[in-house]
């Protein structure tokens, strides 16, 4: 929590290298100055680079409810260029990111937060239909609830990489 106030206190979206990981961290590069954003994923696509990050345009307002998104030509850049249809979604249920983006039978896909319930509540993967300068388009493809179990109360990230895919679950436990 402290971590994160930091962060949207900074009011710009930062690279960073590892120099020795996981220990040491070098800033690379600020990539977008003012502005208050979390969950930044950045995802090669055509050969371009798209930034989708949760923002707020309005002092006080959200971070769930709205997704924005930008892209370069390079990924060490302090260029990016908003797309025209910001905000992508605006949607508490589907805005807010859940991991990076990812490939499956060739078609990117991009994890959300549901969190209509609370935060972090459930999972939606949208898949993106049409991603270039001018246009975004994306359908919903799976929602996933905490409803399988009574003890799970939200299930907040997914992240897929060769074969394995892994979520996070907060459980309802007595001290």
């Amino acid at each position: 929590s402290e971590k994160l106030n930091l962060a949207i206190a900074a009011r710009n979206i930062q690279m960073y290298k590892c120099v020795n990981f996981p220990y040491q961290w070098k800033l690379e590069n600020i990539l977008i100055e003012d502005v208050t954003a979390v969950d930044t994923v950045i995802t090669k696509k055509d050969n371009r680079y798209w930034l989708f990050t949760n923002m707020t345009e309005n002092k006080g307002a959200s971070l769930y409810d709205e997704l924005f998104l930008f892209s370069s030509d390079t990924l060490n850049s302090n260029k990016w260029v908003p797309h025209p249809k910001n905000p992508i979604a605006s949607d508490v249920s589907n805005a807010r990111m859940a991991g990076k983006c990812f490939n499956y039978k060739n078609n990117l896909y991009r994890p959300s937060q549901n969190c209509s319930n609370h935060y972090g509540y459930g999972l939606k993967i949208n898949q993106v239909l049409n991603l270039n300068e001018s246009m975004y388009l994306e359908r919903i493809s799976e929602s996933i609830t905490p409803i399988w179990d009574n003890k799970v109360k939200s299930i907040h990230s997914l992240a897929v990489c060769n074969g394995l895919t892994v979520v996070d679950a907060e459980f309802k436990r007595k001290k």
